[in-house]
């Protein structure tokens, strides 16, 4: 079953097209991981996805919910209610610094969900200790790591149990000795039935957890394979890539 369809999707700033005419299919359940150079419309796409930025064209299909078609007038109570079954991870982790780790993962429960803080506190707790962050309650964003931000922040994302999780370079503004535990939790979360998209230039990170991959170049998808595939591919675009970034 397929819980995203992104149907010749376009995406432009004045005369630039970020990506252009992009249509894929994505599973329920599946781990898809998007790589390619810096540039070619990897990071938009996925923000495009949460409706982060406008598309300009196409149709957008979630959970069997279409959320952006230009052709069609949107249910827009709907693709609200679409929207809050996805969660997003970014670069830089965008904690509320003036709260504590607990209260950052027990906002959403309570703005959102309406859960009652003693509820909302014991359900933050319980995710706090999933992505290893038990100890670290009452601390401040700026008395943690960068690694410990980020596994917050997916702790955060977490909390309103979505179907959907995107991954926007989740390793990126962490120090080199920082970023295996943060993929040691990702890698946790593959284990469920989360739906997961991953923006990564991790590749062997990439390869070990992804059931497809992406390739991306110049704003077109240029192929959508297999890691063992993809890997050991013959097209000459990709394997410059590979050689560039090893």
């Amino acid at each position: 079953m397929n819980i995203i369809q992104l149907e010749n999707i376009t995406k432009y700033y004045d005369d630039f097209k970020v990506f252009d005419n992009i249509s894929l299919n994505i599973k329920k359940g599946e781990i898809v991981s998007i790589i390619g150079p810096s540039g070619s419309g990897k990071s938009t796409l996925l923000r495009s996805l949460i409706q982060l930025e406008n598309i300009n064209s196409g149709k957008l299909t979630v959970e069997n919910t279409v959320i952006f078609d230009n052709n069609k007038k949107i249910d827009k109570k709907m693709k609200k209610k679409i929207l809050l079954k996805m969660g997003m991870i970014f670069q830089n982790f965008n904690l509320f610094p003036h709260k504590t780790v607990l209260e950052n993962v027990c906002e959403p429960l309570i703005l959102v969900n309406k859960i009652e803080k003693k509820e909302a506190k014991k359900i933050a707790l319980d995710l706090l200790k999933k992505v290893q962050m038990s100890g670290k309650e009452n601390n401040y964003p700026s008395e943690i790591s960068g690694g410990q931000k980020q596994r917050v922040a997916i702790a955060r994302a977490l909390a309103l149990n979505p179907d959907i999780i995107l991954f926007d370079e989740p390793t990126s503004a962490l120090d080199p000795e920082l970023v295996n535990e943060v993929l040691n939790v990702i890698k946790n979360l593959a284990d469920g039935n989360i739906t997961m998209i991953i923006v990564s230039h991790q590749m062997n990170f990439v390869k070990e957890i992804s059931d497809r991959i992406i390739f991306m170049d110049k704003g077109k998808v240029l192929t959508i394979d297999t890691p063992e595939n993809l890997f050991n591919t013959n097209n000459k675009r990709i394997k410059e890539f590979f050689s560039k970034i090893n």
